[in-house]
């Protein structure tokens, strides 16, 4: 019965789509209207059916392949896709989680005394990060965490994630969030990669003035945020001035790019999916070897990784994850565990592909659930050996 939902939902909203898109010429506005009406389609299912596991694969299986690709390949489609994330999820948040949206909002006097946003750590327009810090002055200084957030290498904000900077800060942290030069505004991963790079120096750098230790900046990634952030580490000998972090911690990141494209290629999602154009560098697919954390780890020796990896790393994984299957963590932690340095896995029996995020956001309390689950309070106590 829920498939037959689910196929009469994207039929209904798909001749809708189509209707919409069918008049315009103009490739701009083709790709906004696209993105919007795709973005809009999953929602509703997501939301009339909150058992299916995959609503952008339902959806996508069901486009053509060239307007998939139109999405794919127009900026101003993804900017219209954070627009509505945040136009989607704040009024739904508002009701059952009105303080969050407050503290989300919030621009009163005190929380810009601890906030500094967009601080440029380059000349594109995109490389700037937010600071999410503790009243100024401050005589002791605090650990740093340097957030790169997801969304397949296109998408994403760090306005969106705002909340995981404010809880680190709550945390007692000095929160980072950074932007960086995403798909098709950035020809690769590999200058994604050097925005995470260009983010640790200018933390390094400046971090101090906001009260937190330059010698101590926890990278935390989540999945594609993740996947370029342990790209810039093992690519590090390209980038000397880049500052090692003390930590490393990746949530459900797809390591392995050759083996996520079969993935994606299964779900239906190859074509609205940036993946291949931002890690195939000129359509050159074999390139996929050459963006897998998993394969450039696999041709190093230990010794070259020791170099490269921070002496902490830790990599979490939902096992229910239908995104980024969890396979991915575990061949790469595998390719890493020999190299004898304070290297921890975490596999979660629930939470999805972004369930360990969401719930940080919102101040979720994990430890009464019959089935509780790893958070990143836990791992990042773990990381820095706080009780």
């Amino acid at each position: 019965m829920r498939s037959y939902v689910n196929l009469v939902l994207v039929s209904l909203l798909f001749f809708i789509f189509v209707d919409l898109v069918k008049p315009l010429a103009n490739p701009f506005l083709r790709g906004l209207v696209a993105r919007s009406t795709i973005t809009a389609t999953v929602a509703v299912i997501s939301v009339l059916n909150p058992f299916l596991k995959d609503a952008e694969g339902e959806v996508a299986r069901r486009i053509p392949k060239s307007l998939s690709n139109a999405v794919r390949d127009t900026p101003e489609a993804w900017s219209t896709f954070n627009a509505l994330t945040l136009a989607l999820t704040v009024p739904a948040l508002a009701i059952t989680k009105p303080k969050i949206v407050q503290q989300f909002l919030d621009n009163s006097p005190a929380a810009q005394a601890t906030q500094s946003l967009d601080q440029p750590y380059g000349p594109a327009a995109l490389q700037k990060l937010d600071v999410y810090h503790h009243p100024l002055p401050h005589n002791n200084l605090r650990p740093v965490v340097l957030f790169v957030h997801g969304g397949a290498w296109s998408h994403g904000s760090k306005v969106i994630f705002r909340m995981v900077g404010k809880q680190f800060r709550e945390e007692g942290f000095v929160g980072v969030n950074m932007n960086y030069r995403r798909y098709p505004n950035s020809a690769s991963v590999i200058d994604q990669a050097a925005d995470v790079g260009k983010a640790l120096i200018w933390t390094r750098d400046n971090i101090k003035r906001f009260g937190g230790d330059p010698a101590n900046i926890i990278l935390v990634g989540h999945s594609s945020g993740a996947h370029i952030s342990a790209l810039h580490l093992l690519l590090s000998e390209n980038q000397p001035a880049s500052p090692p972090p003390s930590a490393f911690v990746s949530l459900c990141a797809p390591f392995d790019i050759t083996n996520h494209y079969e993935w994606e290629t299964s779900r239906g999602v190859e074509n609205i999916s940036a993946l291949k154009p931002a890690n195939s560098f000129q359509n050159r697919t074999r390139a996929f070897a050459e963006s897998s954390p998993t394969l450039i780890a696999a041709a190093m020796t230990q010794e070259e990784l020791k170099t490269r990896m921070p002496p902490v790393v830790h990599l979490y994984h939902a096992i229910d994850d239908t995104t980024v299957p969890s396979m991915s963590t575990s061949d790469f932690y595998t390719e890493l565990e020999s190299i004898n340095t304070d290297i921890k896995m975490h596999l979660s029996e629930t939470g999805g592909h972004g369930g360990i995020l969401v719930d940080f956001m919102l101040g979720t309390d994990t430890s009464e659930n019959s089935n509780p689950t790893t958070t990143i309070q836990d791992i990042i106590k773990d990381v820095i050996h706080i009780s």
